[in-house]
């Protein structure tokens, strides 16, 4: 993926803070501090590709969202539950979602889902965009260096991370089936 930023630049940096976030942010602040890019250029393209990876995941909800939780059952009741959390709390999500990690796409479709309207979804996930690259970007320029080279001595065990997680899925995807046998 570092490839995507090293060929494409800005573009790359927009695209992969679409796609992925953290370790292509870190890679395009390192491209900045080595000067290939320009770190102003780096926090722009990275905000402009957060915010519409937002905006997509919210108007997937929006459009889509109720018909594809109405097909599931249980998914229905889970979203019943979910949606009474988000009515008492949903000013404090529609600012901190963009720090929790693990729901950066799955809140956006829920308040889509839930009809928050698109100028309050804009304005917060704006402000909540710009103070997340702001942040993660000052802090990752400082510490880029020691960040990549931590997550090269990691890079060994990537493999029985994504042993795990295809073991999980595995798991979860054959549990339906393992019901209906017994």
């Amino acid at each position: 993926m570092s490839e995507l930023i090293e060929s494409l630049g800005y573009l790359g940096a927009f695209l992969g803070s679409f796609m992925e976030g953290e370790i292509l942010f870190l890679t395009a602040i390192q491209m900045a501090q080595l000067g290939y890019m320009h770190f102003p250029g780096v926090l722009l393209a990275v905000f402009l590709g957060t915010w519409t990876a937002d905006w997509v995941f919210y108007w997937a909800g929006r459009s889509q969202g109720k018909r594809f939780i109405q097909r599931f059952p249980r998914l229905a009741r889970k979203f019943q539950e979910m949606d009474q959390r988000l009515e008492k709390y949903d000013g404090l999500l529609l600012f901190v979602y963009r720090f929790m990690y693990g729901f950066r796409v799955v809140l956006p479709v829920l308040f889509g889902t839930r009809g928050i309207p698109p100028l309050r979804f804009g304005i917060y996930s704006g402000v909540a965009c710009l103070i997340w690259v702001s942040l993660y970007g000052t802090i990752g320029y400082f510490f880029a260096e020691l960040a990549m080279q931590q997550l090269e001595a990691y890079q060994d065990y990537a493999w029985i991370v994504l042993l795990v997680i295809v073991a999980v899925v595995i798991f979860f995807a054959l549990k339906p089936i393992r019901r209906k046998r017994s």
